[in-house]
């Protein structure tokens, strides 16, 4: 990302047993220099460590491309 913009929001989910930080947004794209959305996940992976999971995708892309991403984050599963 080359910018973020304002108005990105912050939310708390928990799928598994597992605690996810999710940033979701819109901003310019480092390379193309046009306009994205994105999803980040953060999780505890166990030893001191985090997982991160992050997808960018054309802003004029189909307003179900997010509910799609938030499934691939809801199915992860950390082994403890």
């Amino acid at each position: 990302m080359k910018r973020v913009d304002p108005g990105y929001q912050e939310k708390e989910i928990e799928q598994h047993g597992t605690k996810f930080a999710v940033v979701s947004g819109s901003g310019v794209d480092k390379r193309e220099g046009s306009k994205v959305k994105f999803l980040v996940g953060i999780f505890p992976a166990g030893g001191g460590q985090a997982g991160i999971v992050y997808a960018d995708y054309d802003a004029e892309a189909p307003a179900t491309t997010m509910e799609v991403l938030e499934g691939i984050l809801k199915s992860v599963k950390v082994k403890k």
